[in-house]
């Protein structure tokens, strides 16, 4: 995984605790973003469900789904367009991916605390919201990690290097807390796009130093205080 900035471990310990003692622990996402072309997660989960959007395609899509046949249900609302692979999406530079205009909503059912998504062409319009019981628990940008240049370009054999202005990344959201919706939002004119949608549980309350201890990357945000720091 890749690196966000570099901060020592003795600082990122003691931002983490203070932060969770000043807000409670709901009030953390771990970021984490997988290595260039990597297009699903790596992430060890107790239990997960991926939607991969296997079609038809359409537009104005309401999706009812059950994450691949986990044990997790979901319904994307009808912001969502769903499209066969293109330059700008799709994991593996085929099938189907997503691409929202608007905001789409995703109402989860099942105990959740973690999120990842392949978002390709990502565009400073894009960003992330995690809500829980109607309270938006965080507002993310998928730019907020400042990706390097190996994830310009599409990395799919089929349309290799085109979109070179734009990041295409596999991204890991661990919310502290949970949540029952996720919010894709697209402010402006353009598309969300996006693959590999994957819900999942991360056991807590050990699992956030897990995370520092074995990402060699970790985003740490407060939402009381915003900050990141990493596993240096």
């Amino acid at each position: 995984m890749t690196q966000l900035t570099t901060t020592k471990l003795a600082a990122m310990t003691v931002l983490a605790f203070a932060g969770i003692a000043a807000s409670s622990a709901s009030a953390v996402t771990v970021i984490s973003v997988e290595a260039a072309g990597v297009q699903s997660t790596t992430v060890a989960l107790s239990r997960s469900g991926v939607e991969a959007f296997s079609g038809p395609a359409g537009t104005n899509v309401t999706l009812t789904t059950d994450f691949g046949g986990s044990s997790y249900s979901g319904v994307y609302s009808a912001h969502d367009v769903i499209a066969t692979g293109t330059q700008y999406g799709g994991a593996g530079g085929s099938g189907y991916f997503t691409m929202g205009h608007g905001t789409v909503t995703i109402d989860i059912t099942g105990p959740a605390n973690y999120f990842g998504l392949w978002a390709s062409a990502i565009d400073t319009n894009n960003a992330i919201e995690f809500w829980r019981g109607g309270v938006e628990v965080d507002h993310i940008s998928p730019l907020a990690m400042g990706l390097e240049a190996s994830y310009l370009g599409n990395p799919n054999a089929s349309f290799l290097g085109k979109d070179r202005a734009q990041a295409f990344a596999f991204i890991n959201y661990h919310v502290f807390g949970g949540f029952d919706q996720v919010r894709l939002i697209q402010g402006y004119g353009g598309m969300f796009e996006n693959d590999n949608n994957t819900v999942g549980l991360i056991p807590e309350p050990t699992s956030w130093l897990l995370l520092l201890a074995g990402f060699g990357l970790v985003g740490l945000r407060l939402r009381r205080a915003p900050t990141r720091v990493v596993l240096a």
